[in-house]
C-alpha cells in the first residue's frame, strides 16, 4: 500500500497543473500586466535602438505592431520580412524588448506591444513613439560655392545665402562673424521627399511619405575696413549634431579700401646737406586693400616706382646721392589702390649747400710788350654764390667788373673781369684766380700764363738744285731752317700751295724742318715752298723751288670695238696708256710673242707728259673665246714697262660635252642623277629638260630640274625613257638626247590560290605573275617546300607575259605539298608565300609512338588521339573489340571529336569515361576519304613506371652552371616528374649530385659548379609506378674557363703590381743576355757570308715576315720559339705522330674536313681569323672581299674582323695545327677521342642557312719558286699557329655579332669554296660571321 500510494497517475498530474494554474491567475487578481512598458525614444539614422516591452503573468500571445501593422514573430525572434528587426530577451521570463538595427527612416512611427487574452485574461497593450533622427548631409554657402574667399568694396552690401541639406528634424541656422554669433537673417524648410530607402514598405503596411528637410538661411552684411579678412560662418544646429563636432561653412571676405594718409621719413623740410652726401627717403602709408602703390617723383617727374608690402603697410625707399640739382628739388610721394579716387600725397624740398667744382680762365695766351690785355674768370655753379680774388705777375689785383646770376642745374654762377699792360722786359706773365664758398670755407685756384712774343730773322732751302731732272720713285729730302724769333717759328711747307708734313727740329735759337718726299708722276713742275711764322709774325718769311720728274705710265687701260664680240664678225682692242715722261712705246703680246699689224699713236697727257695708244684688229671666231691678249707700255728712258692683259669674251651659242654612255641604267628605289655640261657665251645658260617629248618640272619631292643637272631622288620604274636636255642663252639652242633604263627589284604581284584542289591524273599549272627589270623566264626558279632536290621529271616551267607557269604531269600523292617561287633579278630577290599544291589521295596516319600508347587508372577518364592526312580530308570511325564505337548519350561511356588541323590533316579524339578493366587492350582508328582509308592501333593500358627520357643534352654553359633539356618518354600515365644526377668528370670520383625536376618541366639549370671542370650528367623519369633508372653517363661538359669580369680588389691590384715589377726585371736579365748572343749571331753571319754560304743552307732559320697580317714573301725575319709554345690545356688525347709544327703554313688543295672538336678545345671550324684592327671597318661586299697580291699570287682578305697577334693564316676545319716538311701541307688533329658526344652542335645548315655544309679549303700547289722560307722543329703536343685563338667561351668581344647568336653554348660554321674569289690561295672566308663566345670572325 505505501508503495502505490508513492505513485501518481496521469490524470492526477493534469489535475494538478489546472488547479495550480487556476490558483496562480486567481492569485493573480489583476491578470497579465506590463513590469516594462515600451517608452519614447529616439535614434539616429543608421544607429541601434531598442524598445522595452517586459510582461508579467503572461498567458497570452505577445506580438509587437507599427502604425497598425502587426509583425510576424517566428519563435527565433526574427521578424518576418523585417531582417533588421528581432524579438530579445528571455521570453520564459517575459522580456520581449523590440531590436532594431541600421535604423531607417521607415522605422519611424507608433510602436505598440500587445498581449493577447486567454479565456478570460484580457488583451493588454502599451505604445511608444520612435522618432528616427538623420543628420544633415552637408552645409554649404550656396551664393558662392566652392569658394572660400570673396572680394568686396567698402560699404557695399553683401548676402550671404547658407543651405543645410537632408536633415531630420529640420536643422537650425546660426551666424558667426569670427568667433561672435550673428543675430538675425531670415530661415525658410523645404521637405524633400525620400525615395528608394534602406526598406522597401511591405504589403499591407500603412503608406507614409518619408521626409527630409533642408533649411535655407541668410544674412545681408555692409563691410568695413574691419571686415577685411574677417571669416562669416555658418552653422548647422541639429541634435544629431555632436557639440565637439560642428557642422559648418566658412567664407573669407576680402575688403577693398583706400589706404592711409603717406608720410616721408628721413629728411626734415629745413634741413640742408651737402653736396654727395647719401640721403634715404621713406614713404609709408598704413591700411588699404589692396596694399597701397608708392610711386616717387622729382620735380613731377616719375624716378621710382618699386615698394615693398607687408599685410596692409607700403613702404618704398628713394637712396639718392645729393647733387647741385637737388637744391630746392621737390620729392614727392603718391600713393593709392583701386579704392583710391585719386592718390595721397606728400612731399619734401631740398636745400644743398656746395662750393664750386672749378672756374675757368679765358683771355689770351700771347701778347706783344706793352700791349693791353682783359682776363676774365668764370666760376662753376656755387651756393651761395663765391668770391673771386685776383693775383697778376704776383702782385693782387682787383677786378674791374663782377656779377653773379642763377645756375641752370642749381646755385650760383659768379664772374669777374681784370685788365692790364705787358711789361716789356717780361717773357711770360702768370695771373691766379682764387674763387671760395664762405659758408663751406672752400675755394677753388686757377691760374693762366701768357707769353710776349717777337718774329723770326732769316729762311733757308738745301737738297734740291733746280733744273735738275729726278726719276719718279726717287726719295727727295728738302731742309728749310729759320733763326731767331719768340717763340721759335713754326715752319710748314706747300706743294702747290697744298699744305704737307714736314719733321720739325730745334736747336738753339734756330728751327728746321726735314721734309722727305716720295717723287711720282704728279711732281713734275711741282712748286714746293716753305713759310716762317709765329705769332708775331704780320707775313710769313718764305722760299720756293721747282721739281722737274721723269715718270713711266702707271697704268694701261683696253677697250674693244664692238663692245660685244660675236664669232664670225670683225673687232678690234685698242689700249691706251696713261700719262708718260717721256711719250711711252705700246705694243700688243699674245702667248710671249708681240703681235704685228698694230696701229700707234700719242697725244698730250697729265703731269706734263704723253699719252700712246696701240690698236689691233681681230677676225673674230669661237675658238678665240678666252684667249688672252696683252698690252705692253713701255719708258725706254727709265727702262721701266706697264703691262695689262685681255681676255676676249667671244660670244656664241651652247656646245654640249658628250657624255658616254649615252645609253643609261639606273635601279629603282636609289637616287639616278643626269648631269650634262654646255658651254656658251653668255654662260647663262638655260636647260629645259623633257622626257617623251613632254617637259620636265620640279613638281614634286622626288624629281627636281636645277640646270644642267636632273636629280630623281627615288627612282621610279616609270622614270625610264628618252631625255633630252635643251641648253638656249642669247646666241642659241642646242639639244642632247640621253636614254635612260630603270631596272627594278623582283616582285611577285599574283599567284596560284593556295588550297586548291586538283585533280589527279591530269596535267596541274600553278602559276606566278612577277614583275621586274630584268625579268624573264631565266629569273625565276621553283621549288617545293622541305625538298633540297631540284624540280624534274615530270615537273617543268613555262614563262608568257611576265607569268611564270609550274607544270605538274599526272600529279599524284607524292606532289602534295607547299610550292614556292623564287624570283632573283640580281636586283632583289623575292620568294613568294607557299601555295599549298592538293590532289585527292587516301589518308596517312601520323600517330606518334607516343600517342599511339595511353594509359589510366580505372575509374578516371582518358582521352585517345588519332591524326591523318589526306584529301579530301579524312574521316574517322573507332573500333574496339570488333565494335565500332558510337557516342552513346544515355550510358555517356564514348565521346568522339573531330577537329581539322590544316587544309590536310585532321585529328579525331576519342573519350573514355570512367575507364573499367574491360576497356584496356587496342583499339582500331580507321581514316577514311573517298580515295581510300588507313588504320592505326592506339593502345590503352593500366598506368605503369615510366619510360626513360631521351635526347639529354646542354642548352647552355657558363662559368658556373650548365643548362639541360631532353625529351620524355611514356610517362605511363602519371604525372611524371625527373631526376637529374651529375658528377666530376673523373674516374676516381664516384660520387653523385641530384636535382629533383617539376612534371611538365623539360629544361632545368644545374647551377654552383666550379670553374673550367668536366662534368658527366644523366636523368631519368619518376612517377608513382616507379622511375625509369638512370640513362648512361654520357654526356660531358666543361664549364667555362672564365668568370665575367669583376671590380679589382685592392689586393689583386697589389698582386698586379708584383706580376708587373717581376715581368719588368725578368725582360731586363733576358735584353742583358740577348745583347751578346745577337752580336754574336751577327758577327758569325757576316764570317759566313765571307765564306761565301748559301742563302738556301740558312733558311730553316726563318720565317716569313707578317706585316699587317700579309705574308710578304722574299723578306725574313726571325721567328722565336717561346711565341709559339701555345698551351691548350687540352685531353691528353695526342697522336704522338704528329708533334711537329711549323712558323709557316703551307695550304694543300687535298685537306679534308678533319671533323668537329669537343669543347674542351673550342676552336672554330671556320678557321682562318684576321688581323686585330684597333677601329672597326666599315662593312664591306660579302660577295667580293678585298683582294691583296703577294709574290706567290692574290690573297683575298676580309678586314672587318678583330682578332690577336699577326701571323699567317691557317687553314680553316682544322683544331690543332702541324706542318709535315715532307710534303708541305697542313695537318689537322681530332681533338674528341672519347666516345663522348660533342655537347651543343647545331646541324649543318640549321641556324646559318647561307653556309655550306662543307668546310674543305682548296688550294694550288705552291712552286718552288716562291721564296717563302720554312723551318721544322718538335714541339712535345700539337699547338695551333700563332694567330689562331683558342675560342674559351667566357669573353665576349666589344664587337656586336653581325648574325644573331645561335642556340647553342658556342657557334660554329663552314666555310665556302675559297675558289669564290677566283684564286687558289685564298684562305680566308668570303663571308664573315662573328662566334656568340668571343666575337671571333669565324
Amino acid at each position: 500500500m505505501k508503495e502505490y500510494g508513492m505513485k501518481l497517475s496521469p490524470m492526477r498530474l493534469i489535475l494538478i497543473f489546472t488547479i495550480f494554474s487556476t490558483a496562480t491567475i486567481v492569485k493573480g487578481e489583476g491578470g497579465q500586466y506590463f513590469r516594462v512598458r515600451p517608452r519614447n525614444s529616439s535614434v539616429l539614422e543608421g544607429g541601434e535602438v531598442m524598445i522595452p516591452c517586459e510582461v508579467g503573468n503572461r498567458v497570452g500571445i505577445v506580438q509587437w505592431v507599427k502604425d497598425g501593422f502587426a509583425y510576424v514573430i517566428q519563435p527565433s525572434g526574427e521578424i518576418v520580412g523585417h531582417s533588421r528587426l528581432r524579438l530579445i530577451g528571455d521570453q520564459n521570463n517575459g522580456i520581449y524588448n523590440l531590436k532594431i538595427t541600421d535604423a531607417s527612416l521607415t522605422d519611424d512611427g507608433e510602436y505598440q506591444c500587445q498581449v493577447g487574452p486567454y479565456l478570460r485574461i484580457k488583451s493588454i497593450r502599451a505604445n511608444a513613439h520612435l522618432v528616427v533622427i538623420s543628420r544633415p548631409q552637408k552645409v554649404e554657402i550656396s551664393n558662392y560655392p566652392n569658394k572660400k574667399k570673396i572680394e568686396v568694396k567698402v560699404g557695399e552690401s553683401r548676402r550671404l545665402e547658407c543651405v543645410v541639406r537632408s536633415a531630420k528634424p529640420a536643422a537650425s541656422i546660426v551666424w558667426y562673424r569670427g568667433n561672435v554669433q550673428i543675430k538675425g537673417g531670415d530661415t525658410m524648410i523645404t521637405p524633400i521627399s525620400i525615395e528608394g530607402d534602406k526598406e522597401v514598405q511591405k504589403p499591407g503596411e500603412n503608406k507614409k511619405e518619408l521626409l527630409k528637410y533642408d533649411t535655407h538661411g541668410s544674412i545681408v552684411i555692409v563691410p568695413t575696413a574691419d571686415d577685411n579678412d574677417m571669416d562669416y560662418t555658418c552653422e548647422a544646429n541639429h541634435p544629431a549634431i555632436p557639440i565637439d563636432m560642428p557642422l559648418r561653412e566658412t567664407i573669407k571676405l576680402s575688403v577693398f579700401y583706400p589706404p592711409g594718409v603717406p608720410v616721408i621719413e628721413g629728411y626734415t623740410e629745413g634741413e640742408t646737406v651737402k653736396r654727395g652726401q647719401q640721403l634715404e627717403l621713406t614713404c609709408r602709408s598704413r591700411g588699404g586693400n589692396p596694399p597701397a602703390q608708392i610711386v616717387w617723383y622729382r620735380n613731377n617727374e616719375q624716378v621710382r616706382t618699386v615698394y615693398r608690402t607687408e599685410g596692409s603697410f607700403s613702404e618704398s625707399v628713394l637712396s639718392l646721392i645729393a647733387k647741385a640739382q637737388d637744391n630746392n628739388a621737390r620729392y614727392r610721394c603718391e600713393v593709392s589702390n583701386i579704392m583710391s579716387v585719386e592718390p595721397m600725397k606728400v612731399h619734401a624740398d631740398l636745400t644743398v649747400l656746395f662750393a664750386p667744382s672749378g672756374v675757368t680762365i679765358t683771355g689770351p695766351t700771347e701778347a706783344k710788350a706793352d700791349e693791353q690785355v682783359v682776363i676774365t674768370c668764370t666760376t662753376e655753379n656755387s651756393n651761395p654764390p663765391a668770391d673771386i680774388k685776383w693775383t697778376v705777375d704776383g702782385h693782387n689785383f682787383e677786378s674791374n667788373a663782377s656779377r653773379t646770376e642763377p645756375a641752370p642745374q642749381g646755385g650760383w654762377i659768379t664772374s669777374s673781369n681784370v685788365t692790364f699792360n705787358i711789361n716789356r722786359t717780361s717773357r711770360n706773365i702768370v695771373v691766379i684766380c682764387d674763387a671760395s664758398n664762405v659758408k663751406l670755407t672752400e675755394n677753388v685756384v686757377r691760374t693762366h700764363t701768357i707769353t710776349v712774343i717777337y718774329p723770326p730773322s732769316r729762311l733757308v732751302i738745301t737738297g734740291y738744285e733746280e733744273g735738275t731732272t729726278i726719276d719718279a720713285g726717287t726719295v727727295l729730302r728738302l731742309m728749310c731752317t729759320a733763326t731767331s724769333g719768340n717763340p721759335l717759328a713754326t715752319l710748314s711747307w706747300y706743294k702747290n700751295d697744298k699744305k704737307i708734313q714736314g719733321t720739325t727740329r730745334t736747336r738753339d735759337h734756330a728751327v728746321s724742318s726735314e721734309l722727305t718726299i716720295l717723287v711720282n708722276a704728279s711732281d713734275n713742275n711741282a712748286r714746293i715752298r716753305c713759310e716762317a711764322a709765329n705769332s708775331a709774325t704780320e707775313i710769313p718769311l718764305l722760299k720756293m723751288l721747282v721739281l722737274k720728274v721723269n715718270f713711266p705710265p702707271e697704268k694701261v687701260k683696253i677697250s674693244r670695238e664692238p663692245q660685244n664680240l660675236h664669232a664670225g664678225q670683225e673687232g678690234r682692242i685698242i689700249c691706251e696708256s696713261s700719262s708718260s715722261n717721256p711719250a711711252a712705246e705700246m705694243s700688243w703680246w699674245k702667248g710671249g710673242i708681240p703681235v704685228q699689224g698694230t696701229k700707234n699713236g700719242t697725244k698730250p697727257g697729265l703731269h706734263g707728259g704723253f699719252l700712246s695708244f696701240v690698236e689691233l684688229t681681230l677676225d673674230v671666231t669661237e675658238e678665240m673665246n678666252g684667249e688672252v691678249y696683252t698690252c705692253q707700255a713701255r719708258n725706254n728712258q727709265m727702262d721701266r714697262s706697264i703691262h695689262d692683259a685681255t681676255t676676249l669674251d667671244v660670244l656664241y651659242k651652247p656646245i654640249f660635252s658628250s657624255i658616254e654612255p649615252y645609253e643609261l641604267i639606273g635601279m629603282e628605289a636609289e637616287p639616278f642623277v643626269i648631269s650634262v655640261s654646255a658651254m656658251g657665251n653668255p654662260n647663262e645658260i638655260r636647260y629645259t629638260w623633257t622626257r617623251d617629248g613632254l617637259p620636265l618640272v620640279s613638281n614634286s619631292r622626288r624629281i627636281s630640274v636645277r640646270a644642267s643637272t636632273l636629280n630623281i631622288t627615288k627612282l621610279d620604274r616609270h622614270d625610264a625613257g628618252t631625255y633630252i636636255c635643251e641648253a638656249t642663252n642669247e646666241e642659241g639652242t642646242t639639244f642632247y638626247q640621253l636614254n635612260l633604263t630603270v631596272q627594278y627589284s623582283a616582285k611577285i604581284k599574283r599567284t596560284s590560290t593556295s588550297g586548291i584542289v586538283y585533280p589527279p591524273g591530269i596535267e596541274a599549272k600553278l602559276f606566278c605573275e612577277v614583275d621586274g627589270s630584268p625579268i624573264g623566264d631565266e629569273y625565276v626558279t621553283w621549288q617545293k617546300v622541305g625538298s633540297n632536290s631540284e624540280l624534274s621529271g615530270r615537273y617543268s616551267t613555262s614563262f608568257i607575259n611576265k607569268t611564270s607557269y609550274l607544270h605538274i604531269e599526272n600529279p599524284d600523292q607524292e606532289d602534295v605539298g607547299e610550292y614556292q617561287c623564287k624570283v632573283n633579278n640580281g636586283i632583289g630577290n623575292v620568294t613568294s608565300e607557299p601555295i599549298l599544291f592538293v590532289t585527292n589521295f587516301k589518308p596517312q596516319m601520323m600517330n606518334t609512338p607516343l600517342t599511339r600508347r595511353a594509359a589510366a587508372n580505372k575509374g578516371i577518364n582518358v582521352h585517345l588521339y588519332c591524326k591523318a592526312r589526306g584529301s579530301p580530308l579524312p574521316r574517322f570511325s573507332w573500333t574496339f573489340n570488333g565494335k565500332t564505337l558510337l557516342p552513346n548519350v544515355t550510358e555517356h561511356k564514348y565521346g568522339i571529336t573531330h577537329t581539322d588541323l590544316s587544309e590536310l590533316i585532321s585529328e579525331s579524339s576519342l573519350s573514355i569515361f570512367r575507364v573499367t578493366s574491360h576497356d584496356y587492350g587496342k583499339y582500331e582508328c580507321r581514316a577514311m576519304n573517298k580515295m581510300g582509308q588507313s588504320t592505326d592501333i592506339i593502345h590503352l593500358d593500366v598506368t605503369s613506371p615510366p619510360d626513360k627520357p631521351t635526347d639529354l643534352e646542354v642548352y647552355n654553359v657558363t662559368h658556373d652552371s650548365v643548362t639541360l633539356m631532353w625529351k620524355r618518354g611514356f610517362e605511363g600515365g602519371l604525372p611524371t616528374s625527373y631526376q637529374i644526377r651529375w658528377r666530376q668528370a673523373l674516374d676516381y670520383e664516384d660520387r653523385y649530385h641530384y636535382l629533383d625536376v617539376s612534371p611538365g618541366e623539360y629544361k632545368t639549370t644545374i647551377t654552383a659548379l666550379s670553374l673550367g671542370t668536366y662534368y658527366v650528367f644523366s636523368v631519368k623519369a619518376i612517377n608513382e609506378k616507379g622511375d625509369s633508372g638512370f640513362l648512361p653517363d654520357l654526356v660531358k661538359v666543361q664549364t667555362l674557363r672564365e668568370a665575367p669580369p669583376t671590380d679589382v680588389t685592392s689586393s689583386e691590384i697589389n698582386s698586379s703590381y708584383i706580376i708587373v715589377i717581376i715581368i719588368t726585371v725578368s725582360a731586363s736579365v733576358c735584353l742583358l743576355i740577348a745583347v751578346p748572343i745577337v752580336f754574336a749571331t751577327l758577327k758569325s753571319k757576316k764570317k759566313a757570308q765571307r765564306s761565301g754560304i748559301n742563302k738556301s743552307q740558312t733558311a730553316d732559320m726563318y720565317a716569313p715576315s707578317t706585316v699587317n697580317g700579309d705574308t710578304m714573301t722574299g723578306e725574313l725575319s726571325s721567328v722565336s720559339d717561346e711565341k709559339s709554345d701555345v698551351n691548350f690545356d687540352t685531353n691528353d688525347y695526342v697522336d704522338e705522330g704528329r708533334k711537329t709544327a711549323a712558323s709557316t703554313y703551307l695550304i694543300d688543295q687535298t685537306i679534308q674536313d678533319f671533323g668537329k672538336g669537343n669543347m674542351e678545345m673550342q676552336v672554330h671550324h671556320q678557321g682562318t681569323l684576321g688581323r686585330r684592327s684597333n677601329h672597326i671597318q666599315p662593312p664591306m661586299s660579302m660577295d667580293s672581299p678585298p683582294q691583296r697580291t703577294t709574290a706567290s699570287g692574290t690573297l683575298s682578305v676580309s678586314k672587318s674582323s678583330y682578332i690577336g697577334n699577326p701571323s699567317p693564316a691557317p687553314p680553316n676545319d682544322v683544331n690543332f695545327y702541324s706542318v709535315e716538311i715532307d710534303n708541305g701541307r697542313y695537318m689537322g688533329y681530332e681533338t674528341n677521342h672519347s666516345p663522348i658526344p660533342v655537347v651543343g652542335e647545331p646541324g649543318s645548315g640549321s641556324y646559318y642557312t647561307s653556309m655550306s655544309p662543307t668546310g674543305h679549303m682548296m688550294s694550288s700547289h705552291m712552286g718552288s719558286g716562291t721564296s717563302t722560307l720554312t723551318r721544322s722543329r718538335t714541339l712535345p703536343r700539337p699547338v695551333p699557329p700563332p694567330d689562331v685563338t683558342v675560342m674559351t667561351a667566357g669573353s665576349k668581344s666589344p664587337i656586336p655579332p653581325s648574325v644573331p647568336p645561335p642556340p647553342t653554348t658556342f657557334a660554329r660554321s663552314v666555310s665556302s669554296n675559297a675558289h669564290t674569289h677566283g684564286h687558289p690561295l685564298s684562305t680566308f672566308t668570303p663571308t664573315p660571321a662573328y662566334s656568340d663566345i668571343d666575337g671571333h670572325l669565324v
